[in-house]
C-alpha cells in the first residue's frame, strides 16, 4: 500500500500512536499509518475534519466498530481499539502490509489464473463469515481488498449494514457504481446477494485487468449493468460459470457466499450422510449437503455438495399450476411430555389458569380424545383425520376458496386449519416420502412457487407441503442444528426473508423463509416449558407475538417472535379437551384462529393454537 506524506492539517499523534503518513482517503474518512511505542504498525481511521461535529458520522463510526468486531479476522483486518467519545473519534485496526487489489492490477496487470482462484475463494469465505454474522458489506471493490502476505483481506466496513439497521436515506445510492448490483440502481435494499454481485465483478477485474461492464460515465455503466451481459472472456474457464452466476441480474438467481465457496473448492462424489437443504435458485437441480468442517477462525460452515437427479413422482392436489430441499431422517425421541404452556392476551393483564397435564395414553387407542372439528364463518379445522379424509377435504375446501394456513401430522393422521381468504395460486401435496417430497418441491419451485406451509410425521418419513406462487428469493433448510438455525435465520433476515414455518425433530429443525417485513424478528430455541412461559410473559409485555412456534419431539419449545400491537392468545401444549374449550371461548370473543397444530412427543399428542383480533 502506497504511503503518502501527512498534510499540514493532519495530526502528528492519535491516542498512543505516532502517525507516519496517509494510507488513503475516501468518502467515509481518512486512514493513517500509525505506530505504537514498540514500533508495531496499525491502520488508524478518522472522520474527515468537516464531519467531526456531525452526529451521523459518529454513529457510522460506532456501527463500523461494532461490525468489525463481529466479523472473524481471518479474512478481514482485526480491530485493535477504538475511541468514539474523543474530539477526534478513531478506529485502530491491524495493518495489512500489502497493496490493494486495484493497485496490484493497475501496476502489474491481471492476476495469474491460480492467484485468481485463490483470491476468489478467500473473498467468498470472507463474505460467508460476514453474512453469517448478519452483516452486508455493501462496498466490495478492489480498493477494499488488501493482498497481504497471508492472503486477501476485505476491509472498510464504513457503509456496511447490521441486521435491521440503516443510516442511509431512502433512495440514496451507496457503494461504487462499477461494483453495484442492478437492484441497487432500482432503489432496492442491499442484501447479501448484492455483495455476491460485487464479488463477481471484482473477480472479473482481477482476472482480466478491466471491469466486467466496461468503464466510462456512471450513466453508461449503470445501463450496461442493468441490461447487458458481463465481459468474462478472460476469466479462467474453471471459475467462469461461478462468476457468471454471481453476476446474474436477478438477485434470487445468484449463489450465496457459502455456495460460492462450495463451487470453488469442488465437491466429492457422495457424502456418507447429511442434510437435504435447498434455496430457490431458478431451475437448478436439488443439492444434497453434508456439513464436513467448521472453520473456527472464520466462522463459516464448509459443506460438500452433490447434484442429484429428480426422483419418482408425487401426490399433488394443484389449484392452478417451487425449493430444492430434502430431508434428514430422524428417529422420534421418547421423552416425557412437558406441562402445557398457557398465556394471557397481549392487551390485558388477565391471569389464565394452567391447563391440566396431558395423560400419557397410547396414541392408537380409541379412548385417547381427539379435538372436535371446527366449522365457523370463514374458518374450518379438522384434527388427525386419515390421509384419504384429508385428501377429500383438500379438494372440497379448495373448491370453496379456502386456503390452508396450518398443517401437522401425528401417527393418528392430519390436522389442518383452513381460512377463506384471497391469495395467490397454490398447490398442495401430502403423504409423500422424502424422495417424493424433494421432487414435488423442485418441480413447483421451478414454476415460481414458494413453500408457505410444510410438516412431517413424528418419524420423519411422511411429508406434506403447501406452496404458493410468489416473487422473490426463498430459503429452506432441513435437519439444521440449533446453531445452524440461528445462523441461517440471520442470513434470511439480511436477505429480506421472514420465517414461514418451522418444525423440530429431536435436536434438528426444518424451516423455510419467504419475503416479508424483517423488522425486529427474534428467535428463541429449545426452551423448556418453564423457560418458554417466562419468555412469553416477557415478550408479551414488550409487544411481541410468537408468530411461528413449534414443540419438538423432544418436548422443547422454539419460536420466532415479531412485534404485534393487537390482542392475541397463544396456547401451547394443551390436551384435546382443553384445546377445544379455549378455542371455542376465543371464537366467542371475536378472535380469529391464525394457526393450530397437533404435536406428538413420544406417545403423547398435544395441541396448540394462535388466535388474533384486530384492534
Amino acid at each position: 500500500m502506497t504511503l503518502l506524506p501527512l498534510q499540514s492539517v493532519d495530526p502528528l499523534h492519535i491516542g498512543r500512536f505516532r502517525l507516519r503518513g496517509r494510507l488513503g482517503s475516501g468518502g467515509q474518512g481518512i486512514v493513517f499509518l500509525g505506530e505504537d511505542d514498540a514500533g508495531a504498525c496499525f491502520a488508524i481511521k478518522v472522520p474527515h475534519p468537516h464531519a467531526l461535529t456531525d452526529a451521523e458520522t459518529r454513529a457510522r463510526f460506532a456501527r463500523e466498530m461494532e461490525i468489525a468486531r463481529r466479523t472473524a479476522p481471518a479474512f478481514t483486518a482485526r480491530v485493535v481499539e477504538a475511541k468514539l467519545e474523543d474530539d477526534l473519534p478513531y478506529i485502530v485496526s491491524e495493518y495489512v502490509e500489502g497493496p490493494s487489489l486495484r493497485d496490484r492490477v493497475e501496476r502489474n496487470g491481471p492476476l495469474p489464473p491460480d492467484a485468481v482462484h485463490r483470491l476468489a475463494t478467500g473473498l467468498a469465505t470472507a463474505l460467508s463469515a460476514i453474512h453469517q454474522a448478519g452483516i452486508v458489506h455493501r462496498d466490495v471493490k478492489p480498493d477494499n481488498v488488501l493482498l497481504g502476505p497471508d492472503g486477501p483481506r476485505l476491509i472498510d466496513f464504513g457503509i456496511a449494514r447490521l441486521p435491521g439497521g440503516s443510516l442511509t436515506a431512502s433512495g440514496q445510492l451507496v457503494g461504487t457504481p462499477l461494483y453495484m448490483a442492478p437492484e441497487t440502481f432500482e432503489g432496492q435494499r442491499a442484501t447479501a446477494a448484492t455483495d455476491v454481485f460485487a464479488w463477481g465483478a471484482l473477480v472479473a477485474f482481477a482476472a482480466q485487468g478491466r471491469h466486467a461492464f466496461g468503464g466510462g460515465e456512471i450513466a453508461a455503466v449503470m445501463r450496461r449493468i442493468l441490461s447487458e451481459e458481463p465481459d468474462l472472456a478472460q476469466v479462467p474457464e474453471s471459475i467462469r460459470p461461478t462468476v457468471a452466476a454471481a453476476l446474474a441480474k436477478n438477485p434470487a438467481m445468484r449463489p450465496s457466499a457459502v455456495d460460492l465457496v462450495i463451487r470453488l473448492i469442488g465437491s466429492p462424489a457422495t457424502p456418507e450422510s447429511g442434510t437435504w437443504v435447498g434455496r430457490k435458485r431458478g431451475k437448478k437441480p436439488a443439492v444434497i449437503i453434508s456439513v464436513i468442517a467448521a472453520v473456527a477462525a472464520v466462522g463459516v460452515t464448509l459443506v460438500l455438495v452433490r447434484l442429484v437427479d429428480p426422483g419418482p413422482g408425487q401426490t399433488v392436489n394443484p389449484v392452478s399450476q417451487r425449493a430444492d430441499t430434502e430431508v434428514i431422517t430422524q428417529a422420534p425421541v421418547d421423552t416425557p411430555a412437558p406441562e402445557p404452556v398457557t398465556t394471557s392476551p397481549a392487551t390485558e393483564a388477565v391471569t389464565t389458569p394452567s391447563a391440566p397435564l396431558i395423560t400419557t395414553q397410547p396414541r392408537n387407542t380409541p379412548d385417547v380424545p381427539i379435538p372436535s372439528g371446527l366449522k365457523s364463518s370463514g374458518m374450518e379445522a379438522y384434527y388427525e383425520v386419515s390421509e384419504a379424509e384429508h385428501a377429500k377435504k383438500v379438494k372440497s375446501l379448495t373448491a370453496r376458496d379456502f386456503r390452508p394456513v396450518s398443517l401437522s401430522i401425528t401417527n393418528r393422521g392430519y390436522t389442518a386449519l383452513w381460512l377463506k381468504q384471497s391469495g395467490p395460486d397454490f398447490v398442495t401435496a401430502h403423504d409423500l416420502s422424502a424422495e417424493e417430497y424433494r421432487t414435488f418441491w423442485q418441480k413447483w419451485s421451478a414454476k415460481g412457487y414458494q413453500e408457505t406451509v410444510a410438516t412431517a410425521g413424528p418419524d420423519g418419513q411422511v411429508f406434506a407441503s403447501v406452496m404458493e406462487r410468489r416473487d422473490g428469493a426463498h430459503m429452506a433448510y432441513f435437519g439444521l442444528t440449533a446453531a445452524d438455525l440461528r445462523r441461517r435465520n440471520e442470513e434470511a433476515l439480511v436477505n429480506g426473508l421472514i420465517p414461514a414455518w418451522i418444525t423440530a425433530y429431536g435436536n434438528r429443525f426444518n424451516v423455510a423463509w419467504v419475503p416479508g417485513d424483517t423488522a425486529d424478528w427474534q428467535m428463541t430455541i429449545n426452551q423448556t416449558r418453564a423457560q418458554y412461559q417466562k419468555e412469553f410473559d416477557k415478550r408479551m409485555d414488550a409487544g411481541y407475538i410468537p408468530e411461528v412456534a413449534t414443540i419438538g419431539t423432544n418436548g422443547l419449545f422454539t419460536a420466532m417472535w415479531r412485534p404485534w400491537n393487537s390482542a392475541f392468545y397463544s396456547y401451547t401444549g394443551l390436551s384435546a379437551e382443553e384445546h377445544v374449550r379455549r378455542r371455542e371461548a376465543l371464537l366467542a370473543q371475536g378472535f380469529r384462529l391464525a394457526r393450530l397444530s397437533a404435536t406428538q412427543v413420544g406417545d403423547v399428542v398435544m395441541y396448540s393454537l394462535l388466535a388474533t383480533k384486530e384492534s
